[in-house]
């Protein structure tokens, strides 16, 4: 069969949903694999350090150069200096972040990363061939791009970091920006089955060489998808994309861009785990990203108004849907305000070191990162993690050193190694709750008969599981979408199915709930 019919048949292939193998797994604790998986991942992305972006690192970049892409300095370079420029590649790499980086990120609380990179990177750029990155694949070969990739999240995995790989620059470019790696400005991937089946085998290799790494949050399969009113072309490569990861790989998350339009796609990610059977998801998760900087309306805003919106009518809260039935994430937002909004402030908070603007951009960032949390369980990334020079409202190590992020707690709470307090809260919490549940249920419809001991099977797992991750550095359960149905799924097999199994649900919700009220 020639190329041309393997992509052809690869993309008409069946459009049904590929469940992922479950969450958790039946009778046991979360396994460590499994708390990477599901657990709240919160930290910064690493920005120009596989994806390269001249305005935050210009290590590879020729001198005074006006803004290119990484396509533009890898050319450049190779022009000029042959194979040898891979040193400037292989030097970025082993430098942009150490050891040292990781001890600092967990020590600030920090339990996960997202890693952008781009398709030229994977497997030392052996997936080239037929792009605009051919003609510099030494470059990356001998720079050992996919090497250092993997040496990272081994490094990461010694502090408890997870690694979200964030496939953030396909073949012909998902978006016309820079950073999907060239200067074209132009979005050919959609249009091209040849960069869509390339993808697919570049997906499948990466769900295959890094099934070994427990510390592997998930895959993203594309970053930035562009606004489609009509997403059925988007849905079916999502779909192709499911399939060919759950080939190599099982149980990975897999995550993918909401295209500017979170309602839409939740609703479609909704409809896709309810076609499969009970306990079975996806393993999808939506990446939304949250910038208050870009759009015009944002720019006649001033800071107090920002905040106030994001407390009020969040991207999250402001749409009909409900949370706990879909995992999304934040993927990228900052804590950067437009100089326009920052002018209606007076001037004086044109200057970033002005008291008052430092004080705004402290309650900004930590409103953000609390509405994340509540609303996009799954995890948020900030953008970015650190700049070659002070990136000031961008900068991740800057915002923690100012207060304008939050610094989550990794020491366990001595409440919970105290086990007769620890036994007698959970007795006293679910009583009362199951209390208050069957009093509800029953005022509402007298004389029906209830199952309120799902209710009560569905607490003492919430609460069992939710007090297994937090003793793994105070985690708690972030893709709560997948988790969920993979409990339920084991509750009806050994209880069977019934009307009545939301009662579980509402149970196993309301188990996490109070345990978490309990240790905070």
């Amino acid at each position: 069969m020639g190329l041309f019919h393997k992509i052809k048949d690869k993309l008409e292939h069946s459009s049904a949903s590929t469940a992922a193998a479950p969450a958790a797994t039946t009778g046991q604790p979360p396994s460590t694999r499994q708390i990477y998986h599901s657990r709240f991942n919160h930290g910064p992305n690493l920005g120009s350090l596989f994806v390269l972006e001249k305005w935050i690192s210009d290590d590879c970049f020729p001198e005074n150069s006006p803004d290119m892409s990484e396509l533009d300095a890898a050319k450049a370079a190779f022009k000029a200096q042959g194979v040898a420029a891979s040193e400037l590649w292989k030097n970025h790499y082993t430098n942009f972040i150490g050891d040292n980086d990781f001890k600092w990120l967990r020590d600030q609380g920090v339990n996960a990363v997202r890693v952008p990179i781009g398709y030229w990177v994977v497997d030392n750029g052996n997936f080239t061939s037929g792009t605009p990155f051919d003609e510099v694949k030494a470059l990356y070969a001998q720079a050992g791009a996919w090497d250092h990739f993997k040496n990272l999240i081994s490094m990461a995995s010694q502090y408890g970091i997870g690694v979200l790989c964030d496939l953030h620059g396909l073949p012909g470019g998902a978006n016309g920006d820079k950073h999907s790696g060239t200067s074209s400005g132009k979005a050919e991937f959609w249009g091209s089955k040849k960069y869509q089946g390339l993808t697919l085998d570049i997906l499948s290799f990466i769900a295959n060489d890094l099934k070994g790494y427990d510390n592997l949050v998930g895959i993203q399969i594309i970053n930035e998808a562009p606004y489609e009113s009509h997403l059925s072309k988007q849905q079916s490569f999502y779909l192709e994309a499911l399939a060919a990861i759950r080939s190599k790989n099982a149980d990975i998350p897999v995550y993918i861009s909401d295209g500017w339009n979170l309602e839409a796609w939740v609703k479609w990610v909704q409809d896709e785990d309810n076609k499969l059977g009970p306990g079975e998801s996806t393993g999808f998760v939506i990446d939304t990203h949250t910038y208050r900087c870009f759009s015009d309306s944002d720019h006649g805003k001033r800071a107090q108004d920002l905040i106030a919106e994001i407390q009020h009518s969040s991207p999250f809260n402001g749409h009909n849907w409900d949370a706990r039935n879909v995992d999304v994430i934040v993927g990228e937002y900052s804590c950067v305000i437009d100089g326009s909004s920052w002018e209606k402030q007076g001037s004086a908070c044109k200057d970033d070191n002005h008291p008052v603007r430092r004080d705004l951009v402290r309650q900004y960032g930590q409103c953000q990162d609390q509405t994340f949390g509540q609303f996009a369980r799954a995890g948020n990334y900030f953008w970015t993690y650190k700049f070659k020079w002070n990136g000031g409202e961008w900068d991740f190590r800057e915002m923690i050193d100012r207060g304008g992020l939050i610094r989550y707690s990794t020491i366990i709470n001595d409440v919970v190694n105290d086990r007769n307090r620890l036994d007698q809260e959970f007795s006293n919490r679910c009583n009362q709750r199951l209390s208050d549940h069957s009093n509800y249920w029953e005022s509402q419809a007298k004389g029906k008969k209830f199952e309120h001991a799902r209710y009560q099977k569905g607490f003492v797992m919430g609460w069992n599981d939710a007090l297994q991750f937090y003793q793994y550095n105070c985690s708690k359960i972030g893709r709560m979408n997948a988790w969920k149905r993979a409990r339920l799924g084991q509750h009806i097999q050994e209880d069977g199915n019934s009307e009545f199994t939301w009662e579980w649900t509402q149970g196993f919700e309301k188990g996490v709930e109070e345990f978490a009220n309990f240790v905070n």
